[in-house]
């Protein structure tokens, strides 16, 4: 309860900010209407339109990245940091970070490591924020803290 209030303060009072400890970030693309839907357990329902998530990263206490999986046609493919750790441009070339600083700095705006983005809406009950890749409403993300 302690903690929903000082994120709602923080949201009401412009100028503080509040770290927050992100758990898991997804990415998602969204589905056109003509598309068949794949299985549900890929599937996010957000404002009449329906995304296929593409990516999963998990982060542990500090932020950093832990494991990150990715949707393919054939399943999941899933990447401990022991096994991506050892793999040359592993994080770059999957535009991933090693770590995820994550504060919400205002009424609609969060920073992420050193990029403020505006995020479309945050649930402080469910502890999910959403935001879209700048001006692209096709490519939603879902920070779960």
């Amino acid at each position: 309860m302690k903690k929903q209030l000082i994120l709602l303060l923080t949201i009401l009072l412009p100028g503080t900010q509040q770290k927050i400890r992100v758990n898991e970030r997804l990415s998602a693309i969204e589905i056109e209407k003509h598309f068949p839907l794949p299985s549900a357990d890929r599937i996010i329902h957000y404002k009449k339109h329906h995304y296929l998530i593409k990516t999963s990263e998990i982060f542990d206490e500090d932020g950093s990245l832990n494991a990150v999986s990715f949707l393919k046609s054939e399943g999941w493919l899933e990447f401990k940091r022991d096994e991506f750790s050892k793999l040359k441009n592993f994080l770059e070339e999957n535009d991933l970070k090693p770590k995820l600083a994550c504060q919400v700095i205002g009424k609609k705006s969060i920073k992420i490591n050193n990029d403020t983005i505006v995020y479309d809406s945050l649930n402080d009950r469910r502890h999910i924020i959403y935001y879209f890749k700048k001006n692209d409403h096709k490519r939603l993300f879902i920070l779960k803290f």
